[in-house]
């Protein structure tokens, strides 16, 4: 194909792991290539049995060598001569743009860097809406010290900027220089249709309302908030279930074990997305308690399985469901409301029922990937 259909995107994260921001990249590249582009992807390689070198239909990966100074921050193995000769060979295509996601990875600078380098615009696509939490304070510091000098870099520099939310590009504002595009993410919505629930989880705990937490298992995604809240139930007849894994799963299972909570909570570790749908599908509330987010992907995917929502109103949450009706949202970190939430309707079937309705509603026709790649084609 011709130059004006050819994207390089820098992607900090992509399949097979799992997350909003993979599934989001994964999705995009999909529908971009079904509007005739053609769409490299260069990412990081930790999963030892991904191939180097795939290729999709019009969508080709790149996974180029990498490690973690931190769990889910990959850096490039710069000492390697292999990342240089793969770096060499995407200098050697033609593009009309390159992309990059969310600012704080180090594949914003490299992006940067290949842009000015090839002359070839660079578009960054913010997938957050807040500064950066973690647990440890030192390294929290150090995060957040990247944080700002990444964002000064993709927010005044990219020349065209897409937020994935409102609340995205209210945090951008701050920094950048021109205008912001918000373009929500579509959905799958035929394929999620067609998963069947998977309701093994609810052999021999009949009675149980089942709450799911769907998601990494990182202090930043308020699971130690949601623990405490289960305790705070009581004899509540609920279980819940966490699907997903992340570098602090061992830590929460041993807080679950020491609350009391064993039996009481499944944690399921990482499923693909088709499985994790239909675990989804069997459940009757999903809850996200986290303490940032930009727009949660889970939260559109449990609208669109009909499930009634609790989720802590950061980032753009409030943009999915408005708290009126379709869900209960709560500030983050207030624990006192998340167990209030938890327990109206883990005692009110009829509330579940009427709230995922109007989620699902509410949700339908707004994140449409036809839309959004309409969108983001009329910007390249």
């Amino acid at each position: 194909m011709g130059k004006e259909k050819h994207v390089l995107v820098f992607c900090p994260l992509y399949t097979p792991m799992a997350g909003g921001l993979p599934n989001h990249a994964e999705q995009f590249n999909a529908a971009m290539a079904a509007r005739g582009y053609r769409i490299s992807v260069f990412t990081p390689r930790l999963d030892a049995n991904s191939p180097s070198h795939e290729q999709a239909g019009n969508v080709s990966i790149i996974r180029f060598p990498a490690w973690e100074i931190i769990p889910n921050y990959p850096l490039p193995r710069f000492w390697s001569p292999v990342f240089w000769r793969m770096w060499q060979a995407l200098g050697r295509q033609r593009y009309t743009a390159v992309i990059s996601r969310t600012r704080f990875f180090f594949t914003t600078p490299l992006a940067y860097v290949f842009s000015r380098r090839h002359q070839v615009r660079w578009m960054h696509i913010e997938h957050g809406s807040g500064p950066i939490h973690l647990q440890n304070r030192f390294v929290g510091h150090v995060a957040q010290g990247v944080d700002w000098l990444f964002s000064r870099l993709a927010f005044r520099h990219a020349d065209i900027l897409v937020a994935i939310s409102r609340a995205s590009a209210l945090f951008m504002q701050r920094l950048a220089t021109c205008a912001i595009h918000v373009i929500y993410r579509g959905m799958e919505k035929g394929l999620l249709e067609s998963i069947a629930p998977n309701a093994s989880i609810r052999q021999g705990r009949e009675g149980k309302v089942f709450i799911a937490y769907v998601g990494r298992l990182v202090y930043g995604k308020g699971i130690q908030d949601l623990l405490r809240a289960l305790v705070e139930l009581g004899d509540a007849p609920y279980v819940c279930c966490f699907i997903g894994d992340g570098p602090q799963r061992r830590q929460f299972e041993a807080d679950a074990g020491s609350l009391g909570l064993l039996g009481r909570v499944l944690f399921l570790g990482s499923r693909p997305w088709d499985e994790t749908i239909a675990y989804m599908k069997a459940v009757d509330i999903v809850v996200n308690p986290s303490y940032t987010e930009g727009l949660p992907t889970c939260i559109v995917e449990a609208a669109l399985c009909h499930k009634a929502i609790i989720a802590a109103d950061v980032g753009g949450t409030g943009e999915i469901i408005t708290g009126q009706g379709d869900g209960y949202l709560f500030p983050a970190h207030d624990r006192t409301a998340l167990v209030k939430a938890l327990s109206d309707l883990v005692h009110d079937s009829e509330a579940r029922k009427n709230m995922g309705e109007n989620a699902f509603e509410h949700v339908v026709k707004r994140f449409s990937w036809e839309e959004a790649s309409l969108a983001y084609s009329r910007l390249l």
